[in-house]
């Protein structure tokens, strides 16, 4: 066996962990090569330390201590950021008035909402106090009115309505006064100058009229 071969059946007895002293063919050739002899002698004695090392035992894996360690501490650290956020939020000025704020719609929410729901008395204005067979479905549908029945109009529309008949029948009554005046007038100035020039009649006829309207 040359050298080169016997440092490679050496390194493969070590990679395959079995002694190399305990090999025939090393130590055939070891004896003869002094230089080889010394590489085998230093390599079993390491051979032999190493094997009778002694394998601590560990109750718990490393692994599994690390990860538990990493995830509590994740925990905990999570834990006090919202604790610390939440009491920062609200020692706020502006965290406590948006609180109240929120407070304050919620019960007007309420309030209004039991104000519109609570029972009526007889002295509420509503319709269904007026009306006892008024219920609160009537209320919230449109009246179906018939194509035959006339219309209803309010007080004010009522009012409005009168108040604008009453111009017109002013209006037709002062129409009447003047149509009777010009036609006076004009009877008038027709009988007691017959033989006055067109243009003198109507002007005179036309201060007649002005005289009784403002008269009148």
């Amino acid at each position: 066996m040359r050298c080169d071969a016997f440092e490679d059946r050496l390194q493969h007895l070590l990679d395959e962990r079995q002694c190399p002293e305990d090999d025939a063919l090393l130590a055939e050739h070891a004896a003869d090569c002094p230089h080889c002899r010394d590489v085998l002698d230093a390599q079993a004695g390491l051979f032999d330390t190493v094997r009778d090392w002694s394998v601590a035992n560990l109750e718990v894996d490393l692994v599994d201590r690390v990860v538990d360690r990493v995830v509590s501490r994740a925990t905990v650290g999570t834990a006090s950021v919202r604790v610390a956020a939440s009491r920062s939020w609200w020692q706020t000025a502006s965290g406590r008035w948006t609180a109240l704020a929120v407070a304050a719609a919620l019960v007007l929410v309420a309030w209004k909402g039991i104000d519109r729901f609570a029972p009526r008395t007889a002295n509420d204005s509503s319709p269904s106090a007026v009306d006892p067979g008024h219920t609160a479905q009537n209320v919230r549908e449109p009246r179906q009115r018939t194509p035959n029945a006339p219309l209803e109009f309010g007080p004010l529309a009522r009012k409005a309505a009168e108040d604008l008949g009453s111009r017109l029948a002013l209006g037709v009554h002062y129409l009447h006064r003047g149509r009777t005046a010009v036609t006076d007038a004009l009877r008038g100035q027709l009988s007691r100058k017959p033989d006055a020039a067109p243009g003198e009649r109507s002007s005179s006829f036309l201060f007649s009229a002005a005289s009784r309207l403002a008269i009148g």
